[in-house]
């Protein structure tokens, strides 16, 4: 028997791994995916989040990985290249020092994961197995046994305890009935990741988010890198739009919209759409099952709920 099993292998379930691994328990992290997050969302990483790293010595990779705290601003204007456009500067030179030896950073998920998932095997070597698909779960005296998919090929495994950190659509919640509380479709929305040239037109106010309002259409570019690698983020207004159905033609014009540039080449990459919410699980626990990230509570963004 193991001592814990997590369920899930994003940041929150590889921050638990490693830090199981830093106090000498032994676990085993199972995620079903292949590898690590292709698509770059989930970027704010708080000053806590960036002291826990530091205190694991992995700040300064973590660092190097995000986008440079000078671009931390928010600009907001009827298109990205709107010369009346507003620009906030909210990194550490625009603001009061903080008492930390760190500070905010951006460093998107499929930048981040990968740094978290090797930290994470140097600490519990053989015990972190991506391409692994949990099936079953039962709940005994003495702790869970489940049983795993790998290839197609299945085995058991018993754990004493199981941490679910298997995101906001958790599978292990789901099994054991517990509710979500809280408002589950607060805005609509569509990511749109894609490639182009805009570096240049940013240059003199490089920000970590672009707020475009204009009429019939809202929504923000998200700088990657803030050069050639981005996202938009389009919120649906109303039910009338169909975010499912929009094709890379017309992605692409809402893009070239939104920048106030008609002629911009733009290559759309992926896109996902996605319902921002703000819910709590009823429970926290249920016997040996703990529910941990987005599985026990999901918050839009923005922090707002309604």
């Amino acid at each position: 028997m193991i001592p814990v099993l997590v369920v899930g292998g994003g940041p929150v379930g590889l921050s638990l791994a490693i830090r199981l691994g830093q106090l000498g328990v032994p676990a085993v992290l199972v995620e079903q995916h292949p590898d690590t997050a292709a698509f770059p969302k989930g970027r704010a990483l708080s000053i806590r989040s960036m002291e826990i790293f530091h205190s694991w010595e992995l700040e300064k990779e973590i660092t190097a990985a995000g986008l440079p705290r000078e671009h931390l601003a928010f600009y907001s204007g009827r298109t990205l290249t709107d010369p009346s456009g507003t620009r906030i500067v909210t990194g550490p030179g625009a603001r009061p020092p903080v008492p930390s030896p760190t500070y905010t950073l951006l460093c998107s998920q499929d930048r981040l994961e990968p740094l978290l998932r090797a930290h994470a095997q140097r600490l519990q070597p053989d015990r972190i197995r991506f391409g692994t698909e949990l099936v079953d779960l039962t709940v005994n005296r003495d702790g869970v046994t489940v049983e795993l998919s790998v290839g197609g090929h299945h085995e058991r495994l018993h754990a004493r305890y199981l941490v679910a950190a298997d995101g906001a659509r958790s599978g292990i919640r789901g099994r054991f009935g517990i509710a979500m509380n809280g408002p589950s479709d607060v805005s609509r929305n569509l990511n749109i990741l894609f490639d182009a040239d805009l570096g240049q037109h940013i240059a003199d106010r490089p920000s970590a988010v672009y707020t475009i309002a204009q009429p019939g259409l809202h929504g923000a570019f998200l700088a990657v890198d803030n050069q050639r690698r981005w996202l938009f983020n389009l919120i649906a207004d109303g039910d009338d739009v169909d975010l499912d159905s929009l094709d890379d033609t017309a992605c692409i014009g809402l893009i070239r919209a939104a920048a106030g540039l008609p002629d911009l080449t733009v290559t759309v990459v992926a896109r996902q759409v996605w319902h921002a919410a703000a819910q709590v699980a009823d429970r926290f626990r249920h016997g040996p099952v703990f529910l941990a990230g987005d599985a026990a509570h999901v918050t839009t963004p923005t922090g707002v709920s309604a």
